[in-house]
């Protein structure tokens, strides 16, 4: 998969969000792409909030020929069950470390809005081996948070 061009536009019309699948009204900015696969060209539209995610997570995927929406989705319930939601959502059982009530529209824009400060590292930890830690950036300096 190539991008042959990238850009933010405002919605003519409602659309769909190409990675969680939720609405994108009419007259909302978001990211649109021209791609082009096997000979094929496609446009791939998705929230602004969506496509900064993808951006943070894309090496935690580590996707061949770009991320699709399951790998997207996937990786984001994986994501905040690990970081987000344990500290953050009262939905979150924390027996089975799970959420019964994921919903890709209000779940991916808090995690969206949670990394906006922070970044996926993978590092060595001595005891673990390699893991992901996120990485919060606060004044320039960054602070290690739990994986």
């Amino acid at each position: 998969m190539s991008v042959v061009s990238r850009k933010e536009v405002k919605a003519r019309k409602d659309y769909h969000c190409d990675f969680c699948g939720c609405k994108i009204p009419k007259g909302e900015r978001h990211d649109c792409s021209i791609n082009k696969q096997d000979g094929e060209l496609y446009t791939w539209r998705t929230h602004l909030h969506c496509q900064t995610l993808c951006d943070k997570i894309w090496n935690y995927v580590d996707p061949d020929e770009g991320m699709t929406s399951d790998q997207f989705i996937d990786a984001v319930r994986e994501l905040s069950d690990t970081f987000y939601c344990p500290f953050h959502c009262d939905k979150f059982d924390k027996e089975t470390r799970d959420c019964d009530d994921f919903d890709n529209d209000s779940c991916v824009r808090k995690f969206a809005e949670f990394m906006q400060s922070r970044e996926l590292v993978l590092v060595l930890d001595p005891n673990r081996g390699m893991c992901w830690r996120l990485v919060k950036k606060e004044g320039g300096v960054n602070h290690a948070e739990g994986s």
